[in-house]
């Protein structure tokens, strides 16, 4: 179960409409690496990431713009890190909603501006 939010997905070279899953168990954003080719996210460095199921890994980071639209038609957009795996959907992390200010109803599966 999840919310999704339609957005916009800002790199170096362009940005891609998407439709983001959000997920306030994960920190950053997560690219598909489709997508991630056709923005060409701003590297930043290397950071070590803690699986679903305890494994640690290292990946590339990266520096992009998301834009959220919430269930209200309102979009906001910040700066976030983002790292880039074999995935179909955008997923935005926590540091997303947080600095945006987005609430999850998850009874009602939508996701809304506090203010």
């Amino acid at each position: 179960m999840g919310v999704y939010c339609k957005g916009k997905i800002k790199g170096t070279k362009g940005e891609v409409e998407i439709k983001a899953f959000l997920n306030s168990g994960s920190d950053y954003v997560v690219l598909p690496r489709t997508i991630a080719e056709k923005i060409l996210p701003k590297p930043i460095g290397e950071a070590k990431f803690m699986l679903a199921d305890g494994s640690e890994v290292r990946r590339k980071v990266y520096e992009v713009e998301v834009e959220i639209e919430d269930h209200n038609g309102k979009r906001r957009s910040c700066k976030s890190f983002a790292t880039v795996e074999e995935r179909n959907d955008v997923l935005i992390g926590f540091d997303v909603m947080k600095k945006l200010k987005l609430i999850l109803n998850l009874a009602k599966r939508k996701a809304y501006f506090s203010d």
